[in-house]
């Protein structure tokens, strides 16, 4: 991976904060960058395919701002730990439970792998069944972000066809405000 400044991982950890989806105005208020600071790393990250870049509409008669969208790369390497949210100084918001599912899971797979690969007794015949455990963690992790990449980019596709053809909404944005978690 490219090298990546301290800055474009606050940018990063900002636009993860807010659920991997952020307006400029939100990335500088977290990050306290300068609209020409917030705009390099738009363009830079873009370029490195950490995001992809929509707008949406401003107050009043405003340009439209440029909104961030973490890519599944971006996602994967924020999880590895591409910049931490102490040295970043941001906290990050909890990721949806299927994902803290995941996590659980990889973590208890590593902890048998260093158990494995610490252990006297691992004969060859032990690393083959650990390389194949490590490639299936790496295959399914892989999958999972493609997965949640894939999804993102139908729920834009589903929120832009709904925001044309459907009479009356114009922007999604207030629906989802307005709906409270837990209810049919």
């Amino acid at each position: 991976m490219e090298q990546i400044d301290a800055k474009s991982v606050q940018f990063l950890n900002a636009v993860r904060y807010y659920g991997g989806k952020a307006n400029i105005t939100e990335i500088r208020k977290m990050t306290g960058m300068n609209r020409n600071e917030a705009n390099y790393r738009f363009r830079k990250l873009l370029d490195m395919e950490l995001i992809d870049v929509t707008s949406e509409k401003s107050p009043g008669d405003l340009p439209d701002r440029k909104v961030a969208h973490l890519t599944g790369t971006a996602r994967r390497e924020l999880e590895k730990g591409l910049g931490s949210a102490t040295t970043a100084g941001l906290v990050i918001s909890d990721e949806p439970e299927a994902t803290e599912v995941s996590r659980e899971r990889f973590r208890a797979i590593e902890e048998k792998l260093d158990t494995l690969t610490t252990s006297q007794k691992a004969t060859a015949y032990d690393q083959r069944g650990i390389d194949d455990v490590e490639k299936r963690v790496n295959d399914l992790e892989e999958y999972i972000y493609e997965w949640m990449e894939a999804a993102e980019t139908y729920f834009r596709a589903i929120r832009k066809v709904i925001e044309r053809y459907v009479p009356g909404v114009d922007d999604m944005s207030d629906h989802f405000e307005k709906v409270e978690p837990n209810q049919d």
